[in-house]
């Protein structure tokens, strides 16, 4: 299962700060114990971290990404990884590049850019199965009937990825914490691609958690320097071993 979170908009704006759209994908086939780990992460923060710049956080509510430090994030993420089975990818879409058919169709950039995205992904593992949630809140899926028949059309028909699709839905965040990680994903890469380094506390978060495969739209056109664990390198080596 995927869910689904986005940070930033699909515009002609030629801002540097408005350069990138990222899309955040949260992998798991256990959501329950995601769940459970997320929530025990937050409450033993907070409770062992109370300086001022925690002071207003409520583990009892949902906590955005952007009100989280890094510390906090880095914490949670570390939990994460190391209790459940959870895979964190993004997609970073690069505004600056994007053909004109794109720019003026705002949701077959989101359902083009996804499929392929997804299309890579599903040869890394053996998952025949597939649905998908979105925050409700998404700004670029006007419908998801039309999403979900894009993918299904590619990935089960076309492609023979999959067996079955579950479909897509619209998950309240305030009510999903697994929506509620991928926000976290989200707002971490785009605040590490608004100040591009190696080395900043969340380029590092990026490249420690963030391993399991993300890809850059159009590629040609990255020069990131915080992007890391590319979807194509990790199919390439993954067939080289095999």
């Amino acid at each position: 299962m995927l869910f689904i979170d986005e940070s930033g908009s699909i515009t002609r704006s030629r801002n540097r700060n408005r350069r990138y759209f990222v899309i955040a994908i949260v992998e798991s086939n256990n959501p329950s114990h995601v769940k459970r780990t997320f929530r025990k992460a937050k409450v033993k923060f907070l409770s062992t971290h109370t300086s001022k710049d925690y002071a207003s956080l409520d583990y009892r509510q949902e906590i955005k990404g952007s009100e989280m430090p890094p510390k906090m994030k880095e914490y949670i993420f570390n939990e994460l990884k190391n209790k459940t089975d959870v895979k964190l990818h993004y997609i970073v879409i690069d505004n600056h590049h994007l053909k004109d058919s794109f720019l003026d169709n705002v949701e077959l950039c989101f359902n083009f850019v996804l499929c392929n995205y997804l299309k890579n992904l599903l040869q890394l593992n053996s998952q025949k199965d597939l649905s998908i949630k979105l925050d409700e809140r998404n700004c670029s899926v006007k419908s998801l009937n039309s999403l979900g028949g894009y993918l299904k059309i590619e990935l089960m028909l076309h492609s023979n990825l999959i067996n079955q699709f579950g479909g897509c839905k619209y998950v309240d965040s305030t009510k999903s914490d697994l929506v509620q990680v991928a926000d976290m994903v989200a707002n971490t890469v785009y605040r590490s691609c608004k100040h591009d380094s190696k080395d900043g506390a969340n380029a590092l978060i990026m490249d420690h958690y963030f391993n399991d495969g993300n890809m850059y739209f159009p590629n040609h056109a990255n020069n990131l320097k915080c992007y890391t664990h590319d979807i194509y390198w990790l199919i390439d080596n993954n067939r080289k071993r095999h």
